[in-house]
């Protein structure tokens, strides 16, 4: 790039002109705030894009070991940011806050995931490109305010829920279920529906206890350094540089859009040196044509110029003659003094002597008066002659400076000179965005995006889930180190304020009164708490903590008003004070308390009191009355741990953050060496699991159980970072000291996802407890523990294989819809071998079925059905109405409709459901809205089920075939009207993964003895016929004849079906060229890419579409889209 240009005559123009010229430069974008007190602003803001980078701003690290940011903020998303408060939100321990509302918790299992609060976020948190997430699992242990409707309430008090009705509400404990909480008081156990509640302040630990947990999560080895980010979203989360994720654009169309954009600058660069050209000839051209304008005043101009100088010359002139014609006068008047006070003395010199020098003296003394004279006359003269001689040359000159001024307007009317000043801003302008472009254009041959296509993802402590943003919705990022703590993630312990003419106004974090972000003495700054004094801040501290430092000064919002003074104390205010603050009068001035040591106290506990006092009974200001402008706030106040203790602290926390060991117990020798680190697993979705290195000696894990009359399994989920398949040599399961051996690993199915864990047969302990020990073996590998629970039973992958080894089919790969035959539990052992034989054979299972939900039909034996409610009259319509079979009675809820409200039923069993209707005859009280949703054991439900809106006297939904002994209505709507139902009916499916229809194709390998495999079906509809040249008449007729209720069907060529869209890689594996032909929906040849020996095409098409591979006109190939399946032609069918 070149330099900018400014011409000279450009620069005389814009200085002879004195045109008022005003340059709008933008304002930065970016404002960082670095450890040594140093601030930079910029636009350019680098190498955010990925979890390793260290990012930049004008070319200065945020991450530096030297010199650490402590916060940096997007300035264009400032009013954004003053309206973050959510309407409904969770606030965790340490000040971190999600938006969203709490709608459900899933109970704690042992070796499972602990409990959890499921927080409806609207997908606003959800990995961009990825499958929508609405709901977030977050830890209660670390709740300390949840919110369903917006409130001023800013206190905290813990053990109090707050209904919408404006009733407050103490309790002793709680305990979460579905769409309800329930709550001991001191009468007994009451139960609430979210629907009814706005606030709820759990119970409360020691927030160090918290902190030090948090820690054992972030930075297990107190290394990596720790964040906050704040969104306009309202979202506040806490993480680290260990659990932190970036990626640079949010989706393949963004990365595509910008790989035109990057054209397009490339382009521009492209066209640099001839636009640049272009525009300089064009400033010549304008300054040619300006110069001969410039000369043809330049005449005038210089010689009014020296007319201008003669009229001062000729002036000089003047007085210089009549300063030396006053000097004259004077010399000639001391030559006459001189001569006459000679003769004079020789007229006086008989008289004596005293007589003749008083009269000398008298002489001199008249001489001098009149030499007096004449100076004061010279110098009249003087003054007046130049007073005239001004004003006749300032006259002149005006006439002269009259007669340029319209020389000059008539120059500055030039046309030409407009000109060639906007050429030249508008070159100078155009280098400077191709400077940017320059910049811009390297960043994205990098494919590194821009902070507007930033995404970055943190987990903190308190969540189980990763938690996306965009970057260009984080209005602030806060950095610290693991020994400091910013005192704004502590709520005090205790406030007092007390005030003469302001009215009482609490504290604020992180916000002054008008919820603008701090700031004092010019700038704004992090974090901290604003308060009107007099206030005292009351904190309870750690005994690790050794130091405290912050900056105090007077809200900017006061401008040159109030008059404060700070004190920091530690235990009470009544000792001496570890900082006294100079006393601040307006806004202008911060001051910093330095480093204060804070000293351990006998108990361990200490207190840090932070006191805001006015300080006008001093007399030292009457800018404002009294205290009406004392607005102080607490600038960045941070505390400092003691680094070396917090290490030991933080590493006996740490294997209490790996949930599969929740309910086992953890044993090392004493030579064991472990390292802790989080490491991110994306095998399914993204997820930051704790890892363990284990060197020199052996972990043992143990756990008792209990005995019961049913077989249990041991399921062990353990392995390197990332591995689907576990390795069971570096594990050892023993019972009572016998070393039991794992169960053979099952084949993945193409379709599968999600790891493959170990399983090990417990068998059955009726009578006594047994211990089960797991010893993993040190190696010095990181591995992960995903899972660790004792079951009931196999998982699903297990039971499928187990099912194949016994149908002799342990090698088949098979599809989804096949699968979901084989699990299917309305069909037995030998009809789920016969069709997985008549799948070996080729034959396609379910062809044409799309859903296998059909019209469901009501589910009877109502004699053994409970129901419950959380709302009723005890001694009214109670739930057991709404399944007596009697229409005219009925339940009713007795309270208005509002979310929250549940109807729940339990079968006698587990029951396969498709559906509820819910009969409400001569009423409106059908539910506004609801949801639906089923458990085996009533404590954990599964997902959404079925959503809806009621609208008449029957609400009916009908879902996907599952098996449940609960089912469970949530309301979801508000009216005033209340809820009832006069009769509830379940409904079970028409059609459960059954075979309903079976095609003998293409693919068919089978002869007449495999086809009477069909009469074996007692579910079979209809049967495909279509290329089947191995399937004779005889057969055929056979079948028509003892299927009198089976459909059948002929086909030159089976048409293609389309189900959901899925691709697949197809492959010519033959040594000639081939020829790929889909079959059409109306069975034509539909032609495609042909393929040569060795090479591959992806095709995006959809499952149940059908292919052919041709080679000289003869089939080599065939194949059914299928989720997970590719296509190798080789020759055979």
């Amino acid at each position: 790039m070149k330099r900018p240009v400014a011409t000279v005559v450009a620069t005389f123009m814009l200085s002879i002109l004195a045109a008022p010229v005003f340059f709008a430069a933008d304002a930065h974008r970016y404002i960082a705030v670095f450890s040594d007190g140093n601030i930079l602003e910029g636009n350019q803001l680098h190498l955010w894009h990925e979890p390793g980078s260290i990012p930049t701003l004008e070319g200065v690290s945020l991450i530096s070991a030297a010199n650490q940011a402590r916060w940096i903020r997007d300035r264009r998303l400032r009013e954004k940011a003053h309206k973050d408060t959510p309407a409904s939100f969770v606030e965790f321990v340490g000040g971190d806050r999600l938006p969203g509302k709490v709608v459900g918790a899933s109970i704690e299992t042992p070796g499972a995931m602990p409990s959890s609060l499921l927080v409806d976020t609207g997908d606003v948190f959800a990995r961009p490109g990825r499958e929508t997430r609405k709901f977030l699992r977050v830890l209660p242990s670390k709740v300390q305010r949840i919110a369903w409707r917006r409130s001023e309430r800013q206190e905290l008090t813990p053990g109090f829920a707050y209904l919408r009705s404006g009733q407050a509400v103490e309790f002793r404990r709680l305990r979460w279920g579905k769409g309800t909480i329930s709550l001991l008081l001191r009468d007994g156990v009451r139960e609430f529906a979210f629907g009814e509640l706005a606030e709820l302040h759990p119970m409360l630990g020691d927030p160090w206890e918290t902190c030090y947990d948090d820690l054992a999560v972030l930075s297990p080895g107190l290394e990596s350094l720790l964040f906050r980010i704040e969104t306009i979203e309202g979202l506040i989360a806490t993480s680290s540089r260990s659990r932190f994720q970036a990626i640079p654009f949010s989706s393949a169309q963004q990365r595509e859009q910008f790989g035109r954009v990057m054209a397009s600058l490339q382009g521009q660069l492209n066209n640099f040196e001839r636009n640049r050209k272009v525009r300089l000839d064009r400033i010549d051209a304008l300054q040619k044509k300006l110069d001969a304008e410039l000369k043809k005043q330049a005449a005038t101009v210089e010689a009014d110029s020296r007319e201008a100088n003669k009229v001062l010359e000729g002036t000089a002139q003047f007085l210089t003659r009549m300063e030396e014609r006053h000097r004259r006068r004077l010399d000639t008047q001391d030559r006459l003094t001189a001569n006459l006070e000679k003769s004079r003395a020789r007229q006086l010199a008989k008289l004596p002597e005293e007589k003749r020098k008083a009269e000398l003296e008298a002489f001199r003394k008249d001489r001098q008066r009149q030499r007096a004279q004449i100076e004061r006359q010279n110098a009249e003269e003087d003054l007046r002659t130049r007073r005239q001689r001004q004003a006749q040359d300032q006259g002149r000159l005006d006439r002269m400076k009259v007669l340029q001024k319209n020389q000059l307007e008539r120059l500055r009317r030039s046309n030409t000179g407009g000109q060639l000043i906007a050429q030249v801003n508008e070159y100078n302008n155009w280098l400077e965005g191709m400077e940017r472009v320059k910049e811009r254009l390297g960043m994205l041959r990098q494919e590194r995006g821009d902070p507007d296509t930033w995404q970055h993802m943190v987990q903190p402590a308190w969540s189980l889930d990763p938690i996306w943003t965009p970057f260009n919705r984080i209005h602030t990022c806060s950095f610290f180190t693991p020994r400091e703590v910013p005192l704004s993630r502590l709520y005090p312990a205790g406030f007092k304020e007390r005030h003469y003419l302001a009215k009482t106004s609490g504290w604020r974090l992180n916000r002054n009164s008008r919820n603008a972000f701090l700031a004092s003495a010019g700038r704004e700054h992090g974090w901290g708490f604003a308060v009107h004094a007099y206030s005292e801040l009351h904190f309870d501290l750690a005994d690790l903590v050794t130091g405290f430092r912050s900056r105090l000064g007077l809200d900017r919002q006061v401008g040159d008003g109030g008059c404060a003074a700070g004190r920091v104390f530690l235990g009470s205010i009544d000792s001496q004070p570890l900082y006294q603050s100079p006393f601040l009068v307006g806004s202008h001035r911060a001051v910093d308390t330095g480093r204060l040591a804070l000293p351990a106290a006998a108990g361990g506990r200490r207190r840090l009191i932070l006191q805001a006092d006015t300080a006008h009974d001093e007399g030292i200001s009457a800018v404002d009355p009294f205290d009406i402008r004392d607005m102080v706030d607490w600038l960045e106040p941070m505390l400092e741990l003691d680094r070396e203790r917090l290490a030991g602290v933080v590493s006996k926390r740490i294997h209490l953050n790996v949930s599969a060991w929740r309910g086992w117990n953890p044993a090392l020798g004493t030579k064991a060496r472990c390292e802790w680190k989080f490491v991110l697993e994306n095998r399914v979705e993204d997820y930051f699991f704790p890892a363990l290195s284990l060197r020199d000696a052996p972990l043992v894990l143990s756990r008792q159980v209990q005995p019961s009359e049913e077989r249990k399994w041991l399921q062990v989920d353990m392995g390197p970072v990332n591995s689907l398949r576990p390795d069971p040599s570096i594990l050892a399961v023993r019972v009572g000291g016998k070393e039991l051996v794992p169960a053979s690993l099952p084949r993945r199915q193409t379709w599968q996802v999600g790891p493959i864990p170990l399983l090990y047969d417990l068998g059955i302990n009726k009578e006594a407890p047994i211990t089960v020990e797991i010893t993993q073996r040190p190696g010095g590998e990181f591995t992960c523990w995903r899972d660790l629970s004792i079951t009931h039973g196999p998982s699903a992958v297990y039971e499928l294989s187990t099912l194949l080894a016994e149908a002799g089919g342990e090698n088949i790969q098979l599809t989804r819809a096949v699968a979901r035959i084989l699990k299917s539990g309305a069909l037995g052992f030998e009809e789920k071998k016969t069709a997985l034989e008549l799948y070996r054979k080729g034959a396609e299972l379910n062809y044409g079925i799309k859903l296998l939900t059909a019209q469901p039909r009501v589910l009877g034996g109502r004699d053994l059905w409970k129901a419950t409610a959380s709302h009723f009259a005890p001694a009214g319509d109670t739930p057991r109405n709404a399944i007596d079979g009697d229409p005219d009675t009925r339940w009713t809820s007795n309270f208005s409709q509002h979310p929250g409200m549940w109807f729940s039923l339990e079968l006698p069993g587990p029951t396969l459901l498709g559906g509820v209707r819910l009969l409400t005859p001569g009423s409106n009280d059908h539910p506004m809205g609801y949801e639906l949703y089923t458990s085996m054991d009533g404590v954990n439900w599964s997902g959404t089920l079925a959503k809806g809106v009621g609208s008449t006297p029957v609400t009916e939904a009908v879902f996907q075939s599952v098996k449940g002994r609960f089912l469970r209505i949530v309301q979801t709507g508000a009216k005033s009207l209340w809820w009832s139902i006069n009769e509830l009916q379940v409904l079970e499916p028409e059609i459960v993964d059954v075979v309903t229809s079976v095609l003998v194709g293409e693919s068919w390998s089978g002869g007449a003895e495999d086809i009477a495999l069909l009469k074996e079906l007692p579910t079979l509809k209809t049967v495909y016929f279509s290329g089947a040249k191995s399937v004779g008449p005889e057969a055929r007729l056979e079948l028509r004849r003892d299927l009198e209720t089976v459909t059948f069907k002929e086909h030159e060529r089976i048409p293609s079906v389309t189900g959901p869209q899925c691709e697949f890689k197809v492959t010519n594996g033959t040594k000639k060229n081939v020829k790929i032909f889909w079959i059409g929906l109306n069975s034509e040849d539909v032609p495609r890419p042909e393929l040569a020996p060795g090479k591959s095409w992806v095709c995006r098409s959809y499952v149940g579409h059908r292919w052919e591979a041709r080679t000289d006109g003869h089939r080599v190939g065939f194949f059914v889209v299928e989720p997970g399946f590719n296509w190798l032609v080789n020759g055979g069918e």
